[in-house]
C-alpha cells in the first residue's frame, strides 16, 4: 500500500534536512516509537506500539537509511516483526526537499508499506487507515519540532 503526503515548514531547506537525517530528532517525531538505537552506521533497532482497529501490536525492528543525498532527499527502510504472532512490516520512504524560498521547504513523502503473514490477516483497509493518520500525526510533530527549532535559533 502507498502512502503520499506533503509538509511544509518554515525553515531553510538544509536545516529542515539536517533535522530529518538525524535519527534521534526524527523518532522523538514517531507516534508509535518507543526507542531508537544506534546499531552501526545508518541502522538503529527500535522498538514500536500501535493500535490498529481493537488489535495493540508491538513490533521490534531495524531502520536503514539507505540513500542520504543533502540537502536534497533521503530513503530508508523499516523492517518489523510484531511480538508473538507471525508476520512482518516493512516499509521503504523516501523524502525529497524542495525549497519554496529561502526560508520556506515543501517535504514530499512516499511509504510504500508491505505487510506479510497473520498480520495481514487484521486488514489492510485497517492498516491503511492506521498508516494515514500516524503519517498525519507524524507529519504534523515534525512541522512543529522543525519551526521550534529555527524560533530557538533566530532568538540566539
Amino acid at each position: 500500500m502507498e502512502i503520499r503526503g506533503e509538509i511544509r515548514v518554515d525553515a531553510p531547506r538544509e536545516r529542515a534536512f539536517e533535522f530529518v537525517r538525524t535519527p534521534e530528532l526524527l523518532a522523538a517525531c514517531m507516534p508509535a516509537c518507543r526507542d531508537l538505537t544506534a546499531l552501526d552506521d545508518g541502522r538503529y533497532s527500535a522498538n514500536m506500539e500501535v493500535k490498529v482497529g481493537f488489535v495493540p501490536l508491538k513490533f521490534r525492528g531495524v531502520v536503514s537509511l539507505d540513500e542520504v543525498v543533502p540537502p536534497e532527499r533521503l530513503s530508508g527502510t523499516v523492517v518489523a516483526k510484531p511480538a508473538g504472532m507471525p508476520g512482518q512490516l516493512q516499509t521503504q520512504a523516501h523524502l525529497n526537499l524542495d525549497a519554496v524560498d529561502a526560508r520556506t521547504t515543501d517535504m514530499r513523502y512516499v511509504l510504500d508499506i508491505g505487510i506479510t503473514g497473520k498480520l495481514g490477516a487484521i486488514g489492510q483497509s485497517a492498516f491503511r487507515a492506521k498508516a494515514e493518520e500516524m503519517a498525519g500525526v507524524f507529519g504534523s510533530n515534525v512541522k512543529t519540532a522543525i519551526e521550534e527549532r529555527e524560533r530557538v535559533a533566530g532568538a540566539a
